[in-house]
């Protein structure tokens, strides 16, 4: 027996010393998991679970029960199936969907699979979105397409500065009035082909960071010039509500342009006027966080569309590529953050990034 050996068997790890260690690995597990006691009571959750649901540790774990967050109608199943397990019955299903609402109300449909903690009646339960699940098989697929997408893209641009130069050409040569007007339409439908060109061309490889320390006040500003010089916003009066926020890691282009993204849609969907409420606030929960919220006074998303519109190609625009708000959210995530959109009971919509911050 080693010296290091005989140590650890006259000193073995404390009870606390071995419950802390599990904490540490089970908060950073990243599937959405419970820790569930016997009459249902939640004993812990991780990172993953605070982070899809909304609530945090303090509210949680030892006040809330696991039949909290199913409706109604699926609230029986939790806990017929509990019964089953305390009561050691081989038939009790390990896996099985059921539906539950987050802190904001939002509807999630989800596969739950459950196990006894061996050696304890306590019972671990993995949530995984069911929407995330067809997500991640289809992700193989949409990495293929993303490849093809990507090489017809490179060819097309080619063509298309071809043709670019040609019209540069052409716009400063002699022509009369009905060819300049026929001049301008195509020229207008040509950027609009080239933005979605590069839409697709970007969207086909994951976002490559290049973080440096950035004001987050500052990035919002260039965002919102960003979106005014595109005309996005010429209708609408912008409201700020600013934060004392500490420097983020950030990568300053992408994120600049994800914001102007938020800002130029809550623009579009104000054509004939509107405000937009940019929010910064310091939140701390299980963390410190730096929220950005983004609230308008348009016509709102419709509570069935509010986890769609982030699908990649979905759009509700006749002339959206439906990738701007699956890029935004990429590079929020890419961040370490998060980006949503709040269902409101009032007019308009309100989309939310929230980024961790270092704890001081």
């Amino acid at each position: 027996m080693t010296a290091k050996s005989r140590k650890n068997k006259e000193n073995p790890p404390k009870p606390a010393e071995n419950q802390q260690a599990a904490s540490e690995v089970f908060s950073k597990v990243g599937m959405a998991t419970l820790l569930v006691a016997p009459d249902l009571t939640i004993t812990m959750i991780n990172d993953a679970f605070i982070k899809r649901s909304g609530y945090t540790k303090e509210e949680v774990e030892g006040r809330m029960r696991a039949t909290d967050f199913p409706i109604e109608a699926d609230k029986q199943i939790v806990e017929d199936y509990n019964r089953q397990r305390q009561n050691g019955e081989t038939t009790a299903p390990r896996t099985y969907q059921i539906t539950c609402r987050d802190r904001f109300g939002r509807s999630r449909n989800l596969l739950i699979a459950t196990d006894r903690v061996p050696g304890t009646r306590e019972t671990v339960a993995f949530l995984l979105d069911t929407a995330e699940l067809e997500t991640m098989l289809a992700n193989e697929q949409l990495v293929r397409m993303g490849q093809l997408a990507a090489g017809a893209a490179h060819g097309i641009r080619n063509t298309l500065s071809s043709i670019k130069l040609r019209l540069y050409s052409l716009e400063h040569s002699s022509l009369d009035i009905d060819q300049r007007d026929d001049l301008k339409a195509i020229t207008a439908g040509f950027d609009y082909i080239e933005r979605a060109i590069n839409h697709y061309f970007e969207f086909s490889r994951p976002p490559r960071l290049t973080p440096e320390l950035c004001r987050l006040e500052e990035l919002i500003d260039n965002a919102i010039t960003l979106a005014s010089q595109r005309g996005h916003i010429a209708r609408v009066k912008l409201r700020r509500v600013r934060a004392e926020l500490p420097e983020l890691n950030l990568d300053r282009q992408l994120f600049t342009e994800t914001l102007a993204i938020l800002i130029s849609n809550a623009g579009e969907a104000m054509a004939e006027g509107g405000t937009l409420t940019i929010t910064e606030q310091y939140r701390v929960t299980d963390q410190p966080y730096a929220v950005i919220s983004f609230s308008d006074t348009g016509p709102g998303v419709d509570k069935e569309l509010i986890d769609k519109i982030f699908e990649p190609f979905f759009t509700t625009k006749p002339k959206g590529t439906g990738l701007g708000l699956a890029t935004a959210r990429r590079v929020v995530e890419a961040h370490g953050g998060w980006l949503e959109c709040l269902p409101r009971k009032s007019r308009g919509a309100c989309f939310r990034i929230t980024l961790p911050l270092k704890e001081k």
